[in-house]
């Protein structure tokens, strides 16, 4: 079966070709291992193979065939796994939301009775496992289409109110679920705005002191360096996945100059930005 009309899908504003699409599937071989900046919360379906996670506190957390595993917004997400596997990721919004009725804030109440010491792999139905069959199946026909992934996302949000208990969802949902999650979700949105530490801390409604205090509550570092973190990590996938050229990167992120852009590239990554490009087209990063 083939997909009817591929170039009018594709000239499309609500086709997802760019990064990080609302659905994505992650494949890898064996010793495979990535990392991830998550600006979204996320729900990790494993659909074969056998995967180690690790972000935050918790390491290496294994997540086998046909099992979920749920991750915040703003962490730093990193995988591996010893043989192949293929794994989806749904990225949420900020509020869970799993129908017009239920939302996640509603389960906070289950929080009291519930202490989460470790973390929880939720095993997924044979209702889920049908409905992921059939994303894997659409995708592979290349239905890339925004607004068909946000349909998919809130289906799959809708079963798990359906078909799991409140007390299981709380557990499985349990860090996005809390307090600084609404911070987080603040400072992942607008930290590409400011330049600096203090500009971002005013802009929401902190002095400096108590916004670093916060942060590195609920980041584990601080402001700066998780700033210079992102800037780094973003310029890097501009340089490696972008048309963009080395002028445009550099006005984008605001250098005084393209030799400027240059030597902050090459003291971070130990290269200069056209080496890393050229590795790009061979295939090598």
């Amino acid at each position: 079966m083939v997909i009817k009309y591929l170039e009018e899908h594709k000239a499309c504003f609500n086709y997802e070709i760019g990064n990080e699409p609302l659905i994505e599937l992650i494949e890898g071989k064996a010793d495979a291992c990535g990392k991830l900046f998550l600006n979204n919360h996320i729900v990790l379906y494993v659909v074969n193979g056998e995967v180690a996670f690790s972000y935050n506190s918790y390491s290496d957390v294994l997540v086998s065939e046909n099992q979920m595993y749920f991750v915040p917004i703003g962490s730093e997400l990193t995988y591996k796994s010893t043989a192949g596997f293929k794994c989806f990721m749904f990225r949420l919004e900020d509020q869970i939301r799993f129908c017009d009725c239920f939302t996640g804030p509603m389960l906070k109440k289950k929080l009291i009775n519930i202490k989460k010491e470790s973390p929880f792999v939720l095993s997924a139905n044979q209702l889920i496992r049908s409905f992921v069959d059939g994303v894997e199946c659409l995708l592979a026909h290349k239905m890339f289409c925004r607004i068909f992934f946000d349909y998919k996302r809130k289906e799959l949000l809708y079963m798990l109110r359906g078909f799991y208990t409140k007390d299981e969802l709380a557990l499985f949902f349990y860090e996005g679920l809390s307090d600084n999650i609404t911070f987080s979700s603040e400072v992942v949105r607008n930290f590409r705005r400011f330049s600096t530490v203090s500009a971002l801390a005013e802009s929401l409604h902190y002095t400096v002191s108590g916004f670093e205090k916060r942060f590195k509550k609920t980041f584990g570092v601080s402001p700066s360096k998780w700033m210079r973190e992102q800037k780094s990590r973003e310029i890097y996938r501009d340089v490696c996945s972008s048309k963009l050229n080395f002028k445009q990167i550099s006005d984008k992120y605001n250098f005084s100059s393209t030799s400027t852009f240059s030597d902050f590239y090459k003291t971070t990554f130990g290269e200069t930005p056209g080496v890393t490009r050229k590795k790009q087209c061979k295939g090598l990063v």
